[in-house]
């Protein structure tokens, strides 16, 4: 937690911001599931975790859902649902399974019934696949691989503005700030985490595998930019 002034004339002070980074990493951590194809019979729907993309060097590795409308009869361990961990090559155009896992209800829930690690085996992408649709969909554009970091960023500096102003805003030393600036401030300052050079740190503190200390750097300058830059009236 960092308490700093923020003013709106150069020599008065009138509140103090505390931000706590807590709350609001638990957003970025949950699976951000985003439809996108359907088998042709619409018993199967596919979805991907923007929360879970990371950029590689030729392409980015995520994780898919296959979503059944009911067990079918080829499932003989009666699963619902299966995730799967890929990585996908945008200069091949080819694709690696890494994981799955399937569990017995919708959406990755309920109990887990399989889990496997895939062999270390790129295979091409065929047209008009599933894994074409995600070909296209993150590596077809002028950016090329690093759009794959679009859905987290996205939903991460969505979580922790929110989160953010949620805390400013519930704090009495924050009386006297007004909506304006402090919504300002928090996406100034979700914006700049969000575009620190190591983005595996992020993600390691979003899901509680690093403490949150390995950002306090980062923080208190993100916290001092946007103080000077967004908190004026």
């Amino acid at each position: 937690m960092f308490n700093t002034k923020f003013e709106d004339h150069p020599n008065k002070a009138f509140t103090i911001l505390t931000f706590s980074v807590a709350v609001f990493f638990a957003t970025s951590a949950k699976a951000e599931w985003v439809f996108f194809n359907a088998s042709k019979d619409g018993s199967t729907r596919f979805f991907y975790d923007s929360s879970s993309m990371k950029k590689s060097q030729n392409g980015f590795n995520v994780d898919e859902l296959m979503d059944d409308a009911e067990i079918k009869s080829t499932a003989a361990d009666g699963h619902l649902s299966v995730k799967l961990r890929k990585a996908y090559n945008c200069e091949s155009k080819s694709v690696k399974y890494l994981s799955m896992t399937a569990y017995s209800d919708h959406m990755a829930t309920g109990k887990i019934i399989k889990r496997e690690t895939a062999d270390d085996k790129w295979n091409p992408v065929g047209k008009d696949s599933i894994n074409a649709t995600m070909l296209n969909k993150f590596c077809d554009n002028a950016t090329g691989p690093s759009a794959a970091n679009t859905g987290f960023r996205t939903a991460f500096i969505k979580g922790a503005a929110e989160s953010c102003y949620k805390t400013q805003r519930n704090n009495p030393v924050n009386d006297i700030a007004t909506d304006t600036q402090l919504k300002k401030y928090c996406s100034c300052f979700a914006t700049y985490l969000a575009d620190i050079p190591n983005q595996q740190l992020l993600r390691d503190v979003g899901n509680g595998d690093v403490p949150i200390s390995a950002l306090s750097g980062t923080m208190q300058l993100a916290s001092t930019y946007c103080t000077k830059n967004y908190t004026r009236r």
